[in-house]
């Protein structure tokens, strides 16, 4: 211990000592982490407040102390404490909203030190200085903002004679001076945007010249991100202007000329020697550069158009393969700003369109060039739709289509085609014997299943555009006739992983098709007539479509092993039918219901339980469907699948073990039941198993889950909405409703006084509001018993009974009115002893 420090008994007088003395390096090392420490304590109130007072007790010592160090500079060591130190006690102070006012005058000394020769003083300096013009900009007076513009104006001559290099923005001291001017910039930029001055517009020089030093962003150029973070922020504050100087828009057109050069990928041998984490870094860059392009084209506009459909242009028609790169950048640029282009400037795209690019590009084997392209053509859907585009679109679409063969491109490929097909397919009827030939003629097992899905998709979207019905059905049948073939093939082998995700994808091809044959929902319906004639062709089915699709579905969901174990199989299959359901008119996809009744009972006695809810949510849209619309049904029928579904889903030993069910087997089974209420009441009323039925919707109110409870409360709160005018029905619903009601109101009350979570609420509430409302005289019985008489839970016998009473008497004033939601939340709250809930 003989070497210990001796703690003086008396404050220290700091002026007294020298700079580097080790007492006051000491005592300027524990002022910093004192405060860094404090930071991020988490104190109390009273302990903060405690902490706060003694520091504004010590705040004049700790000024001399750090005073004594900074005015005399001769210890780098000391000096950089010093900064530390203030840096530390300006941001506590600031943050706190402490009275930072004696820490002001440091910022002479901030400043006076930008001229260090010594780089470690220097470093430290910028960087307070940055740090204190980005977060903390109340801390700067007019005063040492103008010192701080003159110091950087200084530099201006430096900065405009230095050759810049790649290696440039790897020096530390031009990295922290850029990264000072950018923080000065930002901190001033609003007031100077609207007050323009050449000492701005210097500055903003400056800055442009830093964003053009040489190298690729991210890999070489570490400050490219900044200057860029920089311009987007300007360019922001320029847009909230009414007026914008010329000066400053032309300053854009060049910054934007800048980041078009550093964007541009490098050669493939370069690219592939990068890190993963500078490649992902670089193609960030380029997604916030078009960031940055979105907002500058309200400034350029057609301009910004002109200049990158001219690069494209001039260069495919100059020298394309080597330079196909240059070309690239203009491309993913045009495909960024596509959701901006206005219809005025597509002259602009049927120039680049005109120009040999597609047929060109066949050529280039660069993949990154080639998924740009993809992506341009599936950005300009709208510009293939006019008049103007539409002479292209076929071009673009053969392009695509052959694109699928490259496993790399197909993926974006299919997507784009998609799009297209989707939104033009009325224009594509022509082509499509083409696009049916290229389709055959690919090698599809080597394409990815997504593209393969996407595409036979797009197919089917231009053959539904097709008017002559017997032309649609020779390409429907000629295109399922393909998928159905490549089914049997991979069936016909060994099952492993890879064949049952390739027939699975087979299949969705077919819910594909089926989707893509649907007319789209701005046609309306047609007449009775031709619908009935619609429907009689197709029934007749000449090219053997539905056929072979039931087939498929027989095949695989129930006879052969091990697909018709599999819960995706399944969904598919539904899905293919759904596809039919959901028609405005008769077409390809609409299964007599018979075929979809069958395979419903078959594959739930086959199992496995895990498609059980997939089946009945099957069930509901039949239902659904059976009650809208122009259909052939007769009532007879629609009888007897109703019954069939509820023979099927609820027997004793069903709804004996259906709290063993999954969520979604549960959920599922109610909204069939809703469905069945709301349009088939009689049917559900006059079931033998109604009891088990009613049973089991109200076992269900008392479910955790949240989806079985929303689906319960749905059921429950259109069974009692139901007003039958068939006096035998309205009839059986009030006798029903007289036998459920007790229970479920036991139920209700349950969960109203504690033991619902307040997001399920909602749903109970609207439960509540249609029994006092349509019966109030029952209703007002049943909760005076469960929740006066015999209350169903603890937490309401420990309520005096005057509150239950005053809560039963808000709820019938209000008659189901929307404020008895509010009435059921506060009475629940009060049941769970809150006072307060936000």
């Amino acid at each position: 211990m003989q070497n210990a420090p001796v703690v003086p008994n008396e404050p220290i007088d700091f002026e007294s000592l020298n700079p580097g003395n080790r007492v006051v390096l000491v005592a300027l090392d524990f002022a910093k982490v004192l405060i860094e420490d404090l930071g991020g304590a988490n104190l109390d109130d009273k302990k903060l407040t405690t902490v706060n007072n003694t520091l504004k007790l010590n705040l004049p010592l700790f000024v001399q102390l750090c005073r004594r160090v900074l005015e005399n500079p001769d210890s780098e060591d000391a000096v950089s404490l010093g900064l530390d130190a203030v840096g530390g006690w300006t941001f506590y102070f600031m943050n706190s909203k402490l009275d930072f006012s004696e820490l002001r005058p440091f910022a002479v000394y901030l400043i006076q030190f930008l001229h260090s020769d010594s780089d470690e003083i220097f470093q430290a300096s910028t960087k307070l200085i940055t740090e204190l013009l980005t977060s903390y900009k109340a801390f700067w007076v007019p005063e040492a903002k103008q010192e701080i513009m003159k110091y950087l104006l200084e530099q201006g001559t430096y900065i405009d004679s230095a050759d810049f290099d790649e290696d440039s923005s790897e020096d530390t001291k031009l990295s922290s001076f850029c990264k000072l001017l950018l923080a000065f910039c930002d901190n001033c930029r609003l007031q100077f945007l609207m007050n323009p001055s050449p000492e701005f517009s210097r500055l903003q020089m400056m800055i442009k010249t830093l964003t053009a030093i040489p190298g690729v962003p991210v890999v070489q150029d570490s400050l490219a991100v900044e200057t860029l973070e920089y311009w987007t922020s300007f360019t922001e504050d320029l847009g909230c202007l009414e007026t914008h100087h010329q000066e400053y828009i032309d300053l854009l057109r060049d910054i934007v000329g800048i980041y078009w050069r550093k964007m541009r990928l490098p050669s493939a041998e370069v690219y592939s020697s990068w890190t993963p984490d500078s490649r992902d870094g670089f193609l960030s860059f380029r997604r916030d550069v078009m960031d940055l392009l979105e907002l500058v084209y309200p400034f350029m506009g057609r301009d910004l158009i002109v200049q990158l459909v001219d690069s494209v242009t001039t260069t495919i028609h100059r020298a394309p393969d080597d330079m196909w790169e240059e070309i690239e950048c203009s491309l993913y640029c045009l495909s960024g700003l596509a959701y901006l282009v206005e219809e005025s400037e597509y002259d602009q795209l049927k120039l680049m369109f005109d120009s040999p690019l597609l047929g060109d590009l066949l050529k280039c084997d660069i993949p990154r060039v080639r998924q740009t392209v993809v992506n341009l053509i599936g950005s300009f859907d709208s510009f293939f739709e006019k008049p103007i585009g539409q002479p292209y679109l076929s071009q673009a679409l053969e392009y695509l289509f052959q694109s699928l063969s490259n496993l790399k491109l197909s993926l974006v490929a299919s997507r784009s085609i998609q799009k297209l097909c989707s939104s033009s397919r009325k224009y594509l009827t022509p082509a499509l014997p083409t696009f049916i030939n290229i389709y055959t003629s690919m090698s599809l097992p080597i394409m990815e299943n997504k593209a393969h899905e996407r595409t036979v998709c797009a197919i089917a979207n231009v053959i539904q555009a097709l008017d002559d019905i017997e032309e649609k059905s020779r390409y429907t049948g000629q295109l399922i006739g393909m998928i159905v073939a490549q089914i049997e093939e991979q069936a016909a082998d060994t099952a492993n992983d890879e064949i049952i995700e390739r027939i699975a994808s087979l299949v969705r091809c077919i819910v594909n098709t089926g989707r893509g044959l649907q007319v789209p929902e701005e046609v309306h319906d047609v007449h009775q007539n031709l619908y009935i004639q619609l429907n009689e062709f197709w029934a007749s089915d000449r090219d053997q479509i539905r056929q072979r699709v039931l087939q498929v579905i027989r095949v695989l969901a129930i006879e052969l092993e091990p697909y018709n174990q599999l819960s995706d199989i399944c969904q598919s299959c539904c899905d293919i039918f759904k596809a039919g359901l959901r028609e405005v008119v008769p077409g390809p996809f609409s299964f007599p219901v018979s075929n979809m009744v069958d395979f419903i009972k078959s594959k739930y006695q086959l199992g496995p339980p895990s498609v059980y809810s997939t089946l009945v949510d099957l069930a509901n849209c039949v239902v659904t469907s059976l009650s809208f619309g122009k259909n052939s049904t007769t009532p007879s029928i629609v009888e007897s699948v109703v019954i069939s579904f509820l023979e099927e889903f609820f027997s004793e030993n069903d709804v004996a073990v259906s709290s063993e069910y999954e969520p979604d087997m549960q959920t599922s089974r109610l909204q069939l039941m809703l469905q069945i209420v709301k349009h088939q009441l009689n049917l559900f009323l006059s079931h033998r198993h109604i009891e088990l039925m009613s049973e089991f919707a109200c076992h269900m109110m008392g479910s955790q889950e949240r989806f079985v409870i929303r689906a319960a409360c749905a059921f429950w709160t259109q069974f009692i909405s139901q007003s039958p005018q068939d006096p035998q029905t309205s009839e059986r619903h009030m006798v029903l409703f007289r036998a459920v009601g007790p229970q479920l109101t036991a139920i209700i009350c349950q969960k109203i006084t504690g033991d619902a979570v307040r997001s399920d609420l909602d749903y109970y509430v609207d439960v509540i509001k249609k029994m006092v409302f349509k019966h109030p005289m029952l209703s007002r019985e049943w909760f005076h018993k469960y929740l006066v008489d015999e209350p169903t839970t603890p937490a309401v016998g420990r309520r005096d009974q005057k509150s239950s009473e005053d809560f039963i008497a808000k709820l019938f004033h209000l008659r189901g009115s929307r404020e008895t939601k509010m009435v059921v939340k506060d009475f629940w709250l009060g049941c769970r002893g809150i006072t307060d809930y936000s």
